[in-house]
């Protein structure tokens, strides 16, 4: 099993009271969601034909771009001494952008079910074991949270 970890990392905030991450380049205003949505691709979505690009630049608000810090660490382990100079670039930083933009939606997507659904969350910490069927690893490589339908309300039907 090989971790390789992306050079970029995504920080978001969704509480109502947010404040925006750090980001390494410059937020797209609704400005420049309405020059893009005026001439779209030919194989753009109903969501990028559709979005209203206010929506669309206050989305950009709740999330950034920032460095990996685990590619950060591993390349300064190889002996990189600068691994994030690229990624400075902003036209890479534009494209990086607007992907994460359609991650966004699903992020709210879910912030909304975590918000809204009777959840179970199950914390797992960085080297507890974990089942066989886990696969290679024997031991969690990271913390992460497990969420579950909450049993008492479904019981039997946990997703």
């Amino acid at each position: 099993m090989v971790l390789e970890p992306a050079p970029l990392a995504c920080a978001f905030d969704w509480r109502e009271d947010y404040e925006p991450p750090p980001c390494l380049g410059q937020r797209a205003t609704a400005e420049d969601y309405r020059r893009a949505m005026a001439h779209p691709s030919l194989d753009a979505t109903l969501g990028e034909l559709e979005a209203s690009p206010v929506f669309c630049a206050s989305l950009t608000r709740r999330f950034g771009l920032i460095e990996n810090r685990f590619f950060t660490a591993a390349a300064r382990t190889l002996g990189i001494s600068d691994p994030n100079e690229w990624m400075l670039d902003p036209e890479l930083l534009a494209c990086a952008g607007k992907e994460v933009m359609e991650e966004a939606c699903f992020m709210l997507a879910l912030a909304i079910a975590v918000r809204s659904a009777p959840l179970a969350v199950t914390l797992v910490s960085r080297g507890a074991k974990l089942a066989e069927s886990a696969g290679a690893t024997r031991t969690a490589p990271f913390g992460f949270a497990v969420l579950d339908l909450a049993p008492t309300v479904f019981p039997g039907r946990a997703a």
